[in-house]
């Protein structure tokens, strides 16, 4: 039998088991997967005669070498961008439907179907940490929040950089 809540389904992509571990890894890791990452931009000079500069992190690497900028390009860059834009938009547009879903549920309270209805509050019990506590129209908030976990972790690195490079010139 067809019916109208059958429209939402789509191919299933996170099983149940795997809902609870990516929830929990993107909360842990997520600051430390791009503070690590941006941490490749993070340079200084340590003799000002030398035009080197060298990584913050590992001051045995110089930057902008061949290597230094391989690996900016096949392993920060990517990370930066999958875990900084793909990841929160990705998760606004499954927090959006789910609460489309969440909405046709509740109106179609007397049209359940045992299976796609079982199915769709397992999926939304499943990522409720990212959408509970908040009202319904700021369904999308958690997505915002890891933006600005990302521009905190730029503007944190690139300030307090710039604040060592100033007291390292005051010493002298």
């Amino acid at each position: 039998r067809n019916s109208p809540l059958t429209v939402m389904t789509a191919p299933r992509i996170i099983s149940s088991v795997e809902a609870p571990v990516l929830i929990f890894s993107s909360f842990i890791f997520y600051p430390s997967i791009l503070k690590s990452s941006v941490s490749f931009f993070s340079c200084y000079q340590i003799d000002k005669n030398s035009s080197d500069t060298f990584l913050k992190d590992n001051p045995s690497s110089i930057c902008w070498s061949f290597s230094h900028i391989l690996k900016v390009i096949l392993y920060c860059m990517p990370v930066i961008v999958v875990w900084s834009l793909i990841f929160p938009l990705a998760l606004l547009f499954f927090l959006k439907r789910i609460k489309l879903q969440k909405t046709m549920i509740l109106s179609n309270v007397s049209k359940r179907h045992n299976s796609y209805f079982a199915q769709t509050i397992r999926k939304l019990t499943s990522f409720s940490y990212f959408y509970l506590g908040y009202k319904q129209e700021f369904y999308y908030w958690e997505s915002c929040i890891f933006l600005r976990k990302f521009l905190s972790i730029l503007h944190g690195k690139f300030t307090i950089e710039t604040e060592d490079m100033t007291s390292i010139d005051k010493v002298e």
